[in-house]
């Protein structure tokens, strides 16, 4: 029996396109991870759209300039934390080290929204903020134009993560970490949440692989560049000890035997696309790519069916995150992760999949 991604590749393709074309025009902000990588698609044999996507990053420096410190102190506030934020989210974070009001958050929000760092939107009572560049952009920006000017800090955020939020049992990394330890969900002595979830855990391979592709360390910063590239590399390894015999991996990966645990596809899809991408850009060992291969090939044969010629793609966690103070529900625990909501066609699972089928892509060319 063929492949089921090779038997439906023109079907896969176009749904690559009409996805990208509808990403564009309805969801700006419902791919928060490096969604200018959405942009290589294979169209046909002999096109593709890489030129767009240089001409598009050109066009993104163009407008980049260097943050303020202040305004650089919210945004890494908004960077550390799960996207998206409310304003008392980030004033309780930015709190801890700055005196600021209320009022000076607000203008420092305002000038990084008319910056293009951030976007936001109305959420009932509250202003919810998404952020727009990432960190590891920044960090192109400050590469190509700053004379890595913040190259300092940015290893140093990568180092706290690796110091608070890893556990040395697993390799792991937990969902949430809160200095102050005063957070409902979490531990009042480690700060920490109570598990591993699978997207989080996918999204920091992310940051870590686009950080080692960006970066140009010399020799100033080698030291740091190599110990990043064996956090990456850790991880991957710590992923690997609990990927499915199907090639997924688990909502919550260190808890695969308990129902009602499920192989969730985005986060399966990004460790995919991790995979197969720190293959080729030679960060992880060529043994690697066939745990990438059959990742990638488990979400198909679970979840990707067909539905009157159309792609359809399904057991995608819709969301999952760690409070505010007033959504108790949103504590942590096993039972929360279980109870949001199961979903198909949801552009955190299908943008990692086709970030995944461009590796894929790669490999026949």
């Amino acid at each position: 029996m063929q492949e089921r991604w090779q038997e439906n590749e023109g079907i896969f393709n176009s749904f690559l396109i009409f996805f990208w074309l509808s990403l564009n025009k309805f969801s700006k902000n419902v791919l928060t991870f490096n969604v200018t990588s959405v942009i290589i698609i294979t169209v046909d044999e002999s096109k593709t759209v890489c030129d767009e996507q240089a001409e598009a990053g050109e066009h993104m420096f163009d407008k980049m300039r260097r943050l303020p410190d202040a305004e650089l102190e919210v945004m890494k506030a908004i960077w550390d934390n799960t996207p998206p934020m409310s304003t008392n989210d980030v004033m309780k974070v930015v709190s801890n080290e700055k005196n600021w009001n209320i009022s000076t958050l607000l203008t420092l929000l305002s000038r990084l929204i008319d910056r293009g760092f951030l976007s936001s939107e109305k959420r009932g009572r509250e202003r919810i903020y998404y952020p727009q560049v990432e960190r590891e952009e920044y960090m192109e920006y400050e590469t190509k134009f700053d004379d890595k000017k913040h190259y300092d800090d940015i290893f140093h955020q990568f180092a706290n993560v690796v110091k608070y939020m890893r556990d040395p049992k697993t390799g792991l990394y937990y969902h949430g970490y809160d200095a102050s330890k005063k957070a409902f969900w979490c531990n009042k002595e480690t700060g920490l949440s109570q598990n591993f979830w699978l997207r989080a855990l996918g999204w920091y391979s992310m940051a870590l692989l686009d950080t080692l592709s960006k970066c140009e360390p010399g020799e100033e910063y080698k030291a740091e560049y190599d110990n990043l590239k064996k956090v990456f590399v850790d991880l991957i390894d710590s992923m690997l000890k609990f990927q499915d015999e199907s090639g997924m991996w688990y909502q919550l990966p260190a808890l695969g035997g308990r129902e009602p645990n499920y192989l969730e596809t985005s986060g399966s899809a990004i460790m995919a696309y991790s995979l197969l991408k720190g293959v080729r850009l030679g960060f992880l060992p060529e043994s690697y790519r066939a745990y990438g291969l059959k990742a990638f090939q488990g979400i198909c044969d679970r979840y990707l069916k067909e539905k009157d010629g159309h792609l359809s793609l399904g057991g995608i966690c819709l969301v999952a995150g760690l409070g505010p103070e007033d959504n108790r529900r949103r504590d942590g625990s096993f039972e929360y992760y279980m109870s949001e909501p199961i979903v198909e066609d949801d552009a955190k699972g299908v943008g990692p999949l086709l970030l995944a089928y461009t590796e894929m892509r790669r490999l026949d060319d």
